[in-house]
Formats: C-alpha cells, sequence, structure tokens
C-alpha cells in the first residue's frame, strides 16, 4: 500500500515538474513573439494611423512609409542589439542548456507515458 502511494507521488511530481518546464517554454516562445523577431507581423502591418506631428519622428505617414531617418535609427538600434547579443555567453549556454533540458523531458514524458500505458493495460 504505501509503494503505490509513493509511486503515484513520484508519477504526479515528474508530472507537475514536466508541466511546469513546458509552461516556462511556452512563455519563452510566447515572449518571442511578442517581441516580433520570428513573426511574419513585423513585415506587414494593418493599420497606418496619421497622427500629427509624428510624421517626423517616425511614424507612417499617410502613404504608409517611414521617414529614412527613423529606419536609419532603427536599424542601427537593431545593428547595436545585434552586437550585444553575439557577445552575451551567458545567452548561449543558457539556451543551450534548456533546449538540452527540454530534448530530455521530451524523451521522459515519452518513456513515463509509456510505462503508465504499460501499467494500465496490465491491470
Amino acid at each position: 500500500m504505501m509503494q503505490r502511494f509513493i509511486l503515484k507521488t513520484a508519477l504526479l511530481c515528474a508530472l507537475l515538474g514536466c508541466a511546469v518546464l513546458y509552461g516556462m517554454e511556452t512563455a519563452k516562445q510566447g515572449m518571442i513573439d511578442m517581441r516580433g523577431l520570428n513573426s511574419p507581423q513585423t513585415e506587414k502591418t494593418s493599420f497606418h494611423f496619421n497622427i500629427p506631428g509624428l510624421a517626423d519622428r517616425g511614424a507612417p505617414s499617410a502613404d504608409g512609409k517611414t521617414s529614412a531617418k527613423a529606419e536609419d535609427n532603427i536599424e542601427a538600434r537593431v545593428q547595436k542589439l545585434d552586437e550585444i547579443q553575439r557577445f552575451n555567453p551567458f545567452s548561449m549556454a543558457g539556451e543551450k542548456i534548456g533546449d538540452g533540458l527540454s530534448g530530455i523531458f521530451r524523451h521522459g514524458i515519452q518513456a513515463a507515458a509509456s510505462l503508465f500505458n504499460a501499467i494500465v493495460n496490465a491491470f
């Protein structure tokens, strides 16, 4: 009876741990999508607002184009951010560790599912 309780508790803890890691991965992907790094929406905008006084700051004008000065400024900022991220070893190490843990847990979940399936089919 005690062994059964420990088995159930261990399976539940493993399931909850995997759920937490899945949530973290989903949140990471949501942040990437929110930043617009891999989104096709960055190239296509649906609405162009023509607000007086903002056209010189890079807001879209009536024809939907931004000023060249704003584009240069944005390109310079993007280039600067790329350089900063290029020299960040912790980011790359964290990404590799995260990918490795995701793979480990993916295989662990598959093994736990097959084990659980074998236990259920045994009874």
